[in-house]
């Protein structure tokens, strides 16, 4: 046995970039797939539409959770996105006397 200095990512992840927080999102999509499988059953809609609502949505969550070429995954970059989007920002109004701050 060896230990993993608290600092190094390899510690929670299972695969490259995929770790405990990605797994946690996979089963809140899993979950949410098979409440709606659940309750398509309720419409008697064949098994193979049912089982589709039961893969597809983790299927989508783990590839949105995948760190890409930067990365970052497109999960992180859509936070960064709203965080960016509430932030209070400044716009410089030029007039030709210099620059008027509003």
């Amino acid at each position: 046995m060896y230990f993993v200095p608290k600092n190094v990512n390899a510690r929670f992840e299972f695969l490259p970039g995929f770790g405990l927080k990605e797994l946690f999102l996979c089963g809140i999509a899993l979950a949410i797939g098979g409440g709606l499988a659940l309750l398509l059953g309720v419409f008697d809609l064949p098994s193979p539409l049912r089982l589709a609502f039961v893969i597809v949505p983790p299927g989508i969550m783990f590839f949105i959770t995948q760190p890409g070429i930067g990365g970052e995954s497109l999960f992180d970059l859509l936070g960064r996105y709203r965080s960016w989007s509430f932030q209070k920002k400044l716009y410089l109004n030029y007039y030709e006397g210099g620059v008027e701050n509003l």
